[in-house]
């Protein structure tokens, strides 16, 4: 059979010249304000929404490290935290040796139920993370470390601005270092727990990167890694993530394996590194 063609559709074509122009009163009603002012309400809806969600504070990052005592009647370590900014809480022992974390942290005021924290954990870790949900959040955590009977409980809150400018010092990562053993830390260590100095501020000063004002940085020679020397008086201060062979009176570790030896004032420092000993130059004031 012939295939019949489907019948054409009929478009009226409208003369603009017919469209009648419309009351004022319904104008009024269907574009009460022009295109260009809907382009300016919408940019000025634009820069309140950013300027509602900018923070007049600009958070400092800051990384440090602290010997917690486990002792009746003594302070508890308190971290500082901001909101839209994670805060790493890390856990290690006398040695620098990670300590895994034997239970999820205890939250006292999770965010979940309508508190002011979140706190995130990652099972068979030694960290946790903490993020506030407003610029005034506070509260405690309670961790339970592993084959560690005294839980470590850790205050929470929201860091303080600087009266001078808006600046706020924020913890992005705050290591804590219990005063004993973990577990997991091999039995036979080379370094001596009699030379471990656990509560010298000033030695911690230097190992957070932040040596004393007295000190005077020396300059060295075949220097491996980011080994830095500063002189005290008659005592060198090496800060290094190589292990020092020379004979050292007290050290400090962080769990990144960074170390701080007190020595000596000596003009060479032997290092071993990848499994040799190198020899550095240091030149003494």
């Amino acid at each position: 059979m012939p295939q019949i063609p489907p019948p054409q559709q009929q478009v009226t074509h409208v003369n603009p010249q017919t469209l009648e122009e419309l009351p004022a009163p319904v104008m009024q009603q269907i574009q009460p304000i022009t295109p260009g002012q809907v382009r300016s309400a919408r940019s000025a809806m634009e820069d309140m929404s950013a300027a509602a969600k900018t923070s007049p504070l600009t958070p400092i990052p800051r990384i440090s490290s602290q010997t917690v005592s486990l002792s009746a009647g003594a302070s508890i370590p308190q971290v500082r935290v901001f909101p839209n900014q994670a805060t790493t809480v890390t856990f290690s022992d006398a040695t620098g040796h990670p300590w895994v974390l034997g239970a999820p942290p205890y939250n006292s005021s999770p965010c979940a139920t309508g508190g002011e924290l979140c706190v995130g954990y990652i099972p068979g870790s030694a960290v946790f993370t903490i993020q506030p949900t407003n610029a005034y959040a506070s509260g405690n955590i309670t961790v339970l470390l592993k084959g560690l009977a005294t839980p470590v409980i850790i205050n929470v809150k929201g860091a303080e601005p600087s009266v001078k400018s808006k600046t706020v010092d924020v913890d992005y990562r705050l290591d804590l270092r219990i005063p004993k053993r973990s577990p997991d830390t091999p039995v036979y260590t080379a370094t001596p727990e009699k030379k471990i100095s656990l509560y010298d501020k000033q030695l911690q000063s230097v190992l957070d990167g932040i040596p004393p004002e007295d000190a005077q940085r020396l300059k060295l020679k075949n220097a491996p890694g980011s080994t830095k020397v500063w002189q005290i008086g008659d005592e060198l201060y090496v800060r290094s993530n190589m292990q020092l062979q020379d004979e050292f009176e007290k050290t400090l570790s962080a769990i990144d394996g960074t170390h701080v030896y007190v020595l000596p004032a000596t003009p060479v420092l032997t290092f071993s590194v990848n499994g040799q000993a190198r020899d550095v130059e240091v030149e003494l004031n």
